[in-house]
């Protein structure tokens, strides 16, 4: 069956070190850089555009690694003494946003109990290397952006002559300006429409599925979260 197939595949594509460079090799689609500055990951929904975006903004010549979600990138990473931030966000809206883009993509057919299994075995791996990498909260990229923009900075020892405030704005900005109508539910900026729907499809996945044991690994990172 198809879909199944597709989980095997996915899952050893994000998790195995060999199995991600035959896929690079055969697309020849360089999705790691070993010459990058700095690695911005974290599980689909987390933040991720807006994390990298605020960054690029500042400093457009950091080679960034991105957007692959997938533990390899973090072993990859700090194998090749890349600095590696990590995003998390809890997993009930992490798992419903995803829900919501791929339904609404047409990308696939979802599966919610897959997409629980693959956030607690992302986050079991990068809790395997949580004194190498730097977690950053959904909630700190969103809300204190210019806290976290002083954060990466400071890590990557760069003195950027830049007004955060005003590269926040800038960010913020840009992205508005790309949502359309036909963009709503898989847009990663914010809006009324789409945080109420999440709502009611979040209440209805919350009473179907089991997260305790995301939220266990979950709760676990929390310490060590900025």
């Amino acid at each position: 069956m198809r879909i199944p197939f597709f989980y095997f595949f996915d899952s050893l594509y994000r998790q195995n070190v060999c199995f991600f460079d035959l896929i690079q090799f055969i697309t020849r689609q360089r999705y790691y850089d070993p010459n990058a500055n700095l690695c911005i990951d974290g599980f689909p929904r987390s933040a991720n555009s807006y994390a990298v975006n605020l960054v690029q903004t500042v400093c457009p010549d950091l080679k960034i690694i991105h957007h692959v979600h997938s533990p390899v990138i973090i072993k990859k990473s700090i194998n090749d003494k890349i600095l590696v931030f990590v995003l998390i966000r809890n997993p009930e809206d992490t798992v419903t946003s995803e829900y919501i883009r791929v339904k609404y993509s047409g990308e696939r057919n979802q599966n919610i109990k897959w997409l629980i299994k693959r956030y607690v075995k992302y986050y079991e791996i990068v809790k395997a290397y949580v004194d190498d990498v730097f977690i950053v909260s959904f909630e700190t990229v969103t809300q204190t952006p210019v806290a976290y923009l002083k954060y990466v900075f400071s890590k990557l020892d760069l003195n950027i002559e830049r007004d955060y405030v005003e590269v926040v704005n800038e960010t913020r900005s840009i992205g508005k300006s790309k949502i359309t109508e036909d963009i709503i539910y898989t847009t990663s900026i914010p809006t009324r429409e789409r945080d109420e729907y999440k709502q009611h499809v979040k209440r209805n996945i919350m009473s179907k599925y089991d997260f305790s044991e995301a939220n266990k690994i979950f709760n676990a990172l929390t310490e060590k979260i900025f």
